[in-house]
């Protein structure tokens, strides 16, 4: 079974974050639309990073531009200095704290896509989100001005940036994609990232970068690949042949010969089986 999935997934992108920066997250808004307020759904993504987990709902800049320095100075304004500072520049100390927010939700979010691949869980948590979600709508679009408008569903402005991770996951349980994708989630045994698998395999336990390095890290050339596909293809005959060996031979013990007796027919059928293509 393969999965024909091609979009990325916030989730696993969030989820593979090591380094923390004002960028990498400002990125991540951009790749993935992140809006929160109408100043991002001008811009086409927001500038800042509001974490589910921030105490008085801080809003963090993730760059310190023109447009938001004015900003916090018109909503600053009439706030009593309890609720100041209530945007966090990305330049002030207090700017690191949105990285402690997020690396808890981070923990919580790996939790999930260690246990999303089943499908019981999937739905369950799926439920959990659509229970916990305000922001999130449906709407007839009806541009074409018809009396058969377009069903479609969409995230208003939703509360937090964990939001949006989890309303990717509902949009795919909405466009009936979970099972291409779910059960095609590992987490990579040697680096620990998450990725998507392209067929299920029950023995895949590294990430598509960390299988490159366990056999073509040292191939420099096409002609040294050659010579490392060759030798795996040996190495696999060699073990699927020894398989058909043990196999032959319990069943040639099992008819009432010995060891000895079956070893003998089973190198005496190889030998015709060589002999017929020569």
């Amino acid at each position: 079974m393969s999965s024909n999935w091609k979009k990325p997934l916030l989730i696993v992108d969030f989820c593979n974050i090591t380094e923390w920066s004002h960028k990498k997250i400002l990125n991540l808004q951009r790749k993935y639309r992140i809006v929160h307020t109408q100043a991002g759904e001008k811009d086409g993504f927001e500038k800042l990073c509001f974490p589910k987990e921030a105490k008085k709902k801080r809003q963090f800049a993730l760059i310190d531009d023109k447009d938001l320095l004015d900003f916090k100075k018109s909503i600053e304004k009439g706030l009593p200095k309890t609720h100041r500072p209530f945007v966090i520049l990305s330049s002030e100390k207090e700017s690191q704290d949105l990285f402690k927010y997020l690396q808890k939700s981070q923990v919580l979010f790996k939790d999930v896509l260690r246990n999303i691949p089943d499908p019981v869980y999937a739905v369950e948590y799926a439920n959990k989100v659509l229970n916990n979600l305000k922001g999130s709508g449906y709407k007839f679009d009806n541009l074409g001005k018809t009396w058969s408008p377009e069903f479609k569903y969409g995230p208003g402005y939703l509360n937090s940036f964990e939001d949006h991770v989890d309303w990717q996951i509902i949009s795919i349980f909405l466009e009936k994609q979970a099972g291409n994708i779910f059960p095609y989630i590992k987490e990579c045994e040697r680096c620990n990232s998450f990725y998507i698998a392209k067929i299920l395999r029950k023995d895949q336990k590294y990430c598509p970068k960390c299988s490159l390095r366990t056999g073509y890290a040292t191939i420099k050339s096409k002609k040294d690949l050659a010579k490392y596909q060759s030798a795996r293809r040996s190495r696999l005959k060699s073990v699927k042949m020894k398989k058909e060996r043990e196999e032959a031979i319990k069943k040639y013990m099992k008819s009432g010969y010995t060891k000895e007796e079956a070893n003998e027919i089973w190198e005496a059928d190889q030998k015709m089986k060589t002999d017929k293509f020569m």
